[in-house]
C-alpha cells in the first residue's frame, strides 16, 4: 500500500513539473513572439521615418536624419533599409560620395531577396558599373528581380528574349509572357511593346485588335497615341477614320512627338477629312523637321519649291537626301540638272550634251541610294 502511495506522489510530482515546464515553454514562445512583434514594429518605424526625411514628407528633407534611421533598421538586417543606404552612399546624399560601399550595400539588400537591389546588380553586371561585366550574372539577378515581381524587372527580361541578348537567343514566346507579368502591374513600356509586337506581327500574327488595347491602356503616352492615330489613320482592323486618326495625333503632337506632327502636316497638305489648309500643313512640318523628320524636311522643300524659294527648298531637300531619304535625292539630281541646262547656250548640240550627262550622274546617284 505504501509503495503505492509513492508512486501515486511520484506521478503527481511529474505531472506538477511537466505543468510547470509546459507552462513556462509557452511562456517563452509567447514573449519571442512579442519581442519578434516588437523588432518588426522598430523597424517599420525606423524606415517610414527614414522615408519622411529622404524624400521630405511630412518634414524638412534631411539625409542625415534618413541615414540615421536606415542604419537602425540596417543592422536588424532590413534589406530594404540597406537599399536605401546603398543610394545614399551611390549619391552622396548627406556624406561622401563613396561606390565600393554602396555597391557592397546594394549587394547586401540583393542578396536579401530585395527585388530592387536586385535590378540595380543586374545592372551593374550588364554594363560593368563597379564590376566585371558578366552577362551570365546580369541574367540571373533580372531574373531573380522578375520573379520577385518587380516590374522593370520583368520588362528588361522581356527585352532580353526578345532581342537575344547576352546568354540568350531570340524567344518572343518567353519575351510576350514577360511582358504580359510587367503589363499586369501597369507597366506602360510592356504595355506599347505588347502594341508594337502584334501591331507589326513581330514573331506572332497581326492582331490589330489586341494592339489598340494595349496602345490604349498606356495613357498620354506620345508613342502610344501616335500609333493609336496611325491605325485610324490607315484603317488597320478598323474602318478608316481620319477624324479620330487626327485626334490621336494631335494628342501625340502636344507633346511634341515629331512623327505624329508630320502626319498632321499630311493630313492638311492634302485635305484628309479637313479642308486643305497648306499654312497649317507647313506649321505642322516645320516644327516636326526641327526634330529631324525626315518627312517633314522633304515637305518642306516642297514647300519652299511651291513659293518660289530656291534657297530654302534646297536646304530641306539636302538635309532630308543626306538622311537617306530618296525622293529628295532625286529631286535633288532633277533641280541640278535645270540648272545646268538654264546655264547652257542655245546652241542644241551642247545642250543635249549637258542634258545627257546630267541624267546619267542622275541616275547613278539614284541607283546608289535604291542599293542602299
Amino acid at each position: 500500500m505504501t509503495k503505492l502511495k509513492n508512486i501515486f506522489y511520484i506521478s503527481i510530482l511529474f505531472s506538477a513539473l511537466f505543468f510547470v515546464s509546459c507552462e513556462r515553454t509557452t511562456e517563452q514562445i509567447q514573449n519571442t513572439s512579442y519581442s519578434n512583434q516588437s523588432i518588426d514594429s522598430d523597424i517599420e518605424r525606423w524606415l517610414k521615418l527614414g522615408q519622411d526625411y529622404f524624400y521630405g514628407q511630412g518634414v524638412e528633407q534631411d539625409y542625415t536624419q534618413a541615414r540615421s534611421y536606415f542604419l537602425q533598421a540596417a543592422e536588424k538586417k532590413d534589406a530594404k533599409a540597406i537599399y536605401y543606404l546603398a543610394m545614399i552612399y551611390e549619391e552622396g546624399l548627406g556624406v561622401p560620395n563613396d561606390y565600393k560601399k554602396s555597391l557592397n550595400l546594394f549587394m547586401q539588400s540583393a542578396k536579401l531577396g530585395y527585388a530592387p537591389a536586385q535590378f540595380v546588380m543586374a545592372n551593374f553586371y550588364e554594363t560593368g558599373v563597379g564590376v566585371e561585366m558578366n552577362t551570365k550574372l546580369a541574367f540571373e539577378w533580372y531574373l531573380q528581380s522578375a520573379k520577385n515581381g518587380y516590374s522593370p524587372a520583368q520588362f528588361c527580361m522581356a527585352n532580353i528574349y526578345q532581342e537575344g541578348r547576352g546568354i540568350v537567343k531570340p524567344d518572343i514566346s518567353k519575351a510576350i509572357q514577360w511582358y504580359e507579368k510587367a503589363d499586369e502591374q501597369n507597366h506602360t513600356e510592356a504595355q506599347i511593346k505588347l502594341g508594337e509586337i502584334y501591331m507589326h506581327g513581330l514573331g506572332v500574327p497581326r492582331d490589330y485588335n489586341k494592339a489598340m488595347s494595349y496602345f490604349e491602356a498606356a495613357p498620354n503616352e506620345e508613342i502610344a497615341e501616335y500609333y493609336l492615330g496611325e491605325i485610324y489613320y490607315y484603317g488597320l482592323g478598323v474602318s478608316q477614320d481620319y477624324y479620330m486618326a487626327r485626334t490621336w495625333f494631335e494628342n501625340a503632337a502636344q507633346q511634341g512627338f515629331a512623327p505624329a506632327q508630320n502626319k498632321l502636316g499630311e493630313i492638311y497638305w492634302n485635305g484628309y477629312g479637313v479642308d486643305k489648309d497648306l499654312n497649317t500643313a507647313f506649321s505642322y512640318f516645320e516644327n516636326s523637321a526641327k526634330q529631324g523628320n525626315v518627312d517633314s524636311e522633304y515637305y518642306l522643300g516642297q514647300w519652299y519649291l511651291q513659293k518660289n524659294d530656291k534657297e530654302h527648298a534646297l536646304y530641306w531637300l539636302q538635309q532630308a537626301s543626306e538622311a537617306g531619304f530618296l525622293l529628295a535625292t532625286r529631286q535633288l539630281s532633277l533641280l541640278n540638272m535645270q540648272e545646268k541646262i538654264h546655264g547652257a547656250n542655245d546652241n542644241s548640240e551642247e545642250l543635249f550634251l549637258v542634258y545627257n550627262k546630267i541624267l546619267q550622274e542622275g541616275l547613278k546617284t539614284m541607283l546608289t541610294h535604291d542599293q542602299n
